[in-house]
């Protein structure tokens, strides 16, 4: 639901039966900016939330920071019933989520994004994990959230590399199954480039809409919810050859739908490649320009998505019509990069 931060307490309260403890995990750059609200929030209605702020960034999705909230939670001598709440971005809801499936074979776990990537898209799925040096978010669960609140207004403090990052996500939600989203984007692009835009509140609602819908109709990742890591074979092998947290994950996802729709052209007559190039343009990070084409190819050989040890791809037939396959020429992959690189 999209609400302000002031009724969090409330809803938790009606999905739990009563206030009492809470868990809180957050980072160090979140909790000053919008900790006070959160506190206040529920607070004011009895919750006493016990409050964990990890370092930002991909590095705290580890198996060493998943150990120390452990033993943090443990030592408070938590129940089944304690509630835990994500409050921030997506490496904080992926952390955090697969910490309360974990924690006691399952805890309640409240999502509270506070990032555009968040809002839109991973918070809203059921996917949890951490990283490991292979890949990312191979370690993990499917988990659900019994709440997830997105209050627009804390997008307001937002980097503007976490504002491009959140935009790469809508941008995909729009390519892989809403057209008019997709030409309501493009048309408006400058203004929401800038967060000037009217539209802004319902542009992020529709995202997340389609994730939603997605999700309520694939759960577990067999069918249409593939449809989702358009740009993400690509995304998460650019953040592996780059370092974890060297590139955001919105962006790398960016420079990979430029890639994807590079080898999407080769299999489809007439695709729309400069229409859906030119939003992407501004969200690519620079730096990906650099890494080795050769050496990104390979990290897509550990992606979990691969199958019969094929590495699927999600492409377009034209905005809003996506579809995966592992039926590609490896080097149109590589031909595809080196494109998207130019």
């Amino acid at each position: 639901m999209f609400e302000s931060l002031a009724s969090i307490g409330i809803h938790l309260k009606n999905i739990l039966g009563k206030a009492g403890r809470c868990l809180v995990v957050t980072d160090t750059h979140v909790w000053p900016l919008h900790g006070e609200r959160l506190q206040r929030a529920l607070q004011s209605v009895g919750w006493e939330p016990q409050v964990r702020a990890v370092d930002p960034g991909e590095e705290s999705k580890s198996t060493q920071t998943l150990d120390d909230l452990y033993e943090w939670a443990l030592s408070l001598e938590v129940e089944r019933a304690t509630a835990v709440l994500a409050f921030g971005g997506g490496v904080v809801g992926d952390l955090t989520g697969y910490f309360a499936a974990t924690l006691l074979r399952g805890v309640p776990l409240v999502q509270v994004p506070t990032t555009l990537v968040a809002q839109v898209d991973s918070s809203t799925g059921g996917k949890t994990g951490i990283n490991h040096p292979r890949g990312k978010n191979l370690i993990g669960a499917f988990y659900r959230p019994k709440l997830v609140l997105s209050d627009v207004s804390l997008l307001h403090t937002l980097s503007e590399d976490d504002w491009l990052s959140g935009l790469s996500e809508t941008i995909k939600h729009a390519l892989i199954a809403d057209s008019g989203l997709f030409s309501d984007l493009s048309e408006d692009w400058a203004d929401v480039l800038t967060r000037r835009s009217e539209n802004l509140v319902d542009l992020v609602r529709r995202s997340a809409s389609v994730k939603i819908r997605t999700v309520a109709q694939d759960e577990f990742e067999s069918g249409i919810r593939m449809h989702l890591n358009f740009g993400h074979t690509f995304g998460h092998a650019i953040e592996q050859v780059a370092g974890y947290g060297v590139i955001s994950h919105g962006r790398a996802v960016a420079a990979g739908m430029t890639a994807a729709t590079f080898l999407s052209a080769r299999y489809t007559d007439n695709l729309a490649v400069d229409t859906i190039l030119e939003p992407l343009a501004a969200l690519c990070p620079p730096e990906w320009r650099k890494l080795d084409a050769a050496r990104i190819v390979e990290a897509m050989t550990n992606d979990k998505k691969r199958s019969d040890g094929r590495t699927r791809f999600v492409l377009l037939r034209q905005p809003g019509d996506a579809y995966v396959t592992a039926d590609v020429d490896p080097r149109l992959v590589l031909e595809s990069i080196h494109r998207a690189q130019q």
